[in-house]
């Protein structure tokens, strides 16, 4: 029923040649920024808002601009992404159409290869957790033991908690997310302000948790919330919450340097939270390699400086595996 909705039919699925079904998909989870005043981007709106799921909030009083996007829902996102990966043409396709329409000044790629980033990221999990399973059988994975044929005790693909090949420190982190998401800081003001002792960064984490989203935020350029599944940690949920931290780079010159500044009392993060956390930088302009560091000795504030460091410099097979068969 999600596939036919975002699709816009109630008789068939997504048809990938058509360029509103393909940036209806696209859009829900790569939170896709239109450029004001294009002449097309009345038009896709206004069609995404009638057939494909996209939710308009408000107008403006001369009803000649609606502010609208796409709801941040797991249930639209994972069957979007099944059919992304449904065979080798679809995402190939659904790319083609946006690749023609950024190179029309419709869609916004950041300054930084913003745009950029949240595709690569995004492509590498959606084939990592394909990894191992048959996504033309099933949209999710069956529990184990006696709960087997209990859906609701099924996860859906696109919500795995994918971790298991962490290092010592991280076995027990997940992630989660199945979609960007688009927020500016004051849309935590609210959990700001309930009795937790963890402050702003942490409340963040966790409602992009609670909603299986990566995080796009004014500060920091990404974050992608972990979850500890530790027992140890305490009953709490928000106590079990760390990030994953993406810095997006597109300069003529290393930005490695500035790896080192990510930390969690940055006045830009400014989250007390005790668990480690992973720091990734990538610099798209680079010459591709990969550099990943860890504390060798105990840190001077173990609070704040358990940190995995990644520099990912440039576009390739190296940074980016999964780009293997379509290097040249």
């Amino acid at each position: 029923m999600a596939t036919q909705k975002l699709a816009g039919s109630l008789c068939r699925t997504f048809y990938f040649a058509n360029t509103n079904e393909a940036l209806a998909i696209l859009s829900q989870r790569f939170a896709l920024s239109v450029c004001l005043g294009h002449p097309n981007v009345v038009s896709y709106i206004e069609k995404g808002v009638a057939s494909h799921m996209r939710i308009c909030y408000s107008t403006t009083d001369d009803r000649s601009w609606s502010y609208t996007d796409y709801p941040s829902e797991p249930l639209l996102s994972c069957p979007a992404a099944q059919w992304h990966h449904h065979n080798h043409s679809n995402l190939a396709h659904a790319l083609t159409v946006l690749k023609d329409k950024v190179d029309g000044g419709m869609f916004e790629i950041g300054q930084s290869g913003e745009l950029t980033s949240r595709l690569l990221l995004f492509i590498a999990k959606d084939m990592y957790v394909r990894r191992d399973h048959d996504i033309s059988k099933d949209a999710y994975i069956r529990a184990r033991g006696p709960d087997n044929d209990n859906h609701w005790k099924a996860e859906l693909i696109d919500c795995q908690k994918a971790g298991d090949a962490a290092k010592e420190l991280f076995q027990p982190a997940y992630i989660n997310f199945s979609h960007w998401g688009t927020y500016g800081w004051n849309d935590f003001s609210r959990a700001r302000m309930t009795d937790t002792p963890l402050q702003s960064g942490l409340c963040a984490t966790g409602i992009g948790q609670a909603r299986s989203n990566a995080i796009i935020s004014s500060l920091i350029d990404k974050m992608i919330p972990i979850y500890f599944d530790d027992p140890n940690l305490g009953p709490d949920d928000i106590g079990r919450v760390s990030q994953i931290f993406i810095s997006d780079k597109a300069g003529k010159y290393s930005s490695k340097r500035d790896l080192g500044f990510i930390s969690l009392t940055h006045p830009s993060i400014d989250c007390l939270s005790h668990l480690s956390f992973i720091a990734l930088l990538l610099d798209l302009n680079g010459e591709p390699k990969l550099n990943v560091s860890f504390p060798e000795m105990e840190p001077h504030h173990p609070e704040t400086d358990w940190c995995l460091r990644i520099y990912a410099p440039g576009l390739s097979e190296i940074t980016f595996p999964f780009l293997f068969p379509y290097c040249g």
